[in-house]
């Protein structure tokens, strides 16, 4: 990735070539690399994630679901699944392999991120906890806080924290 006249592009290292140009779509939009480093996946706001090899630079194939604009993708460890939330309220997964949509999760909310557990057996996004397999809604985080809570995510021993800002300004953490 890196900036071209004040856009974030991802760029071929072996072209120096926009991929995103070259792929024919105006902007990369929300970029993720799978944890091999063999993918790329980037969505735009029409929806579409398009899958690239990051060793050819060529796209593989674009999955399709999200109404609206993708906001953030995550592959599983294993690469084997990719998950995007939407502005839609959706959470969608898919099967990276045979990139067929295997899973959908509504919610309510602004949905502008989420997460999955360090085991991979929960997706969490507005404080809604979801089976990650199945789709099946588990429960509601309370917070300790009125305040806004700004990113959850998990420490090295797969404890969930939550950041958030004070209404004094500071930053805090909870577990």
């Amino acid at each position: 990735l890196i900036n071209i006249n004040g856009e974030l592009k991802i760029v071929s290292v072996a072209t120096f070539l926009p991929l995103d140009e070259r792929l024919g779509i105006s902007s990369a939009g929300t970029p993720r690399i799978s944890n091999d480093d063999s993918l790329l996946a980037f969505g735009g706001a029409n929806g579409e994630i398009r899958l690239v090899d990051l060793e050819s630079t060529t796209q593989i194939g674009i999955l399709y679901g999200i109404v609206g604009s993708v906001r953030d993708i995550l592959f599983s460890a294993d690469n084997a699944y990719l998950s995007a939330i939407g502005t839609d309220g959706t959470i969608r997964i898919w099967d990276v392999a045979e990139q067929t949509r295997i899973g959908t999760i509504s919610f309510l909310g602004a949905g502008s991120n989420f997460i999955l557990s360090p085991d991979e057996t929960t997706l969490i996004s507005d404080m809604q906890q979801w089976n990650a397999q199945t789709g099946e809604p588990i429960g509601v985080i309370e917070l300790p806080t009125t305040d806004t809570l700004r990113r959850l995510t998990y420490d090295e021993n797969g404890i969930l924290l939550g950041i958030y800002y004070t209404s004094d300004g500071r930053l805090s953490i909870w577990d």
